[in-house]
């Protein structure tokens, strides 16, 4: 699992990619934008924390995981 939490001074947007979409994920083998709830996807935001579900990552493997947040 990655986790990753926003400074303080920032508030990660839950619909930044889309209704309730809240996380870009890029891997090799597709792109998807995962929901900002606790839910049945691999994402969720929850106040300042962000976590994905990533499953098995190969040796070697690049990727990225982003949000969007706004400035208090």
């Amino acid at each position: 699992m990655l986790r990753d939490t926003s400074p303080p001074q920032t508030l990660p947007q839950s619909s930044a990619f889309g209704a309730g979409l809240g996380l870009l994920v890029t891997r090799p083998a597709s792109t998807v934008t995962l929901t900002s709830a606790a839910d049945t996807d691999a994402g969720s935001i929850a106040g300042q924390d962000i976590s994905v579900r990533l499953g098995a990552i190969p040796i070697g493997e690049t990727g990225s995981v982003c949000f969007r947040a706004s400035v208090r």
